[in-house]
């Protein structure tokens, strides 16, 4: 491969079980385990970063952080990919398939709140949709 079209891929997660399915799926060894809020990584050093379903794991709170967080790790025009839950609410739930479970959920982002985070974060939109077609029980989803 053209070095000069070459791509280096990493990743990032609190739990540190999710990496070792990466790893072992992937091959990357590139992947860390941490916080979107505060990234172990260098301040503009990458080209892109995919948040897809992420985000909703944040209280509401904390979005802004995150946001601004995913901000200054981007290079000069660098590109920020995110695919969420939309909604008005917080959604938690401890029954999973008629199982009990420990309680999970998370936040979801009306599409107007969404998009006011991301340009008080400074990540300018360049496109957006709103997909009803594979809504789920949660609602529709947004892709940014």
């Amino acid at each position: 491969m053209d070095q000069a079209r070459s791509v280096s891929t990493g990743g990032l997660d609190l739990a540190l079980q999710m990496l070792l399915v990466a790893r072992r799926r992937t091959g990357n060894r590139n992947l860390a385990c941490g916080d979107m809020r505060s990234a172990p990584f260098v301040s503009g050093s990458i080209r892109a970063v995919v948040a897809f379903w992420s985000i909703h794991h944040l209280p509401r709170l904390a979005l802004r952080t995150a946001l601004i967080e995913i901000r200054s790790l981007l290079k000069p025009a660098g590109l920020f990919v995110v695919a969420t839950h939309l909604g008005e609410s917080d959604v938690y739930s401890s029954e999973f398939l008629g199982h009990q479970i420990t309680p999970v959920g998370g936040t979801l982002y009306g599409n107007d709140e969404l998009l006011d985070e991301l340009g008080a974060s400074r990540l300018w939109l360049k496109a957006s949709a709103i997909a009803t077609r594979f809504a789920t029980s949660i609602g529709p989803a947004g892709y940014m």
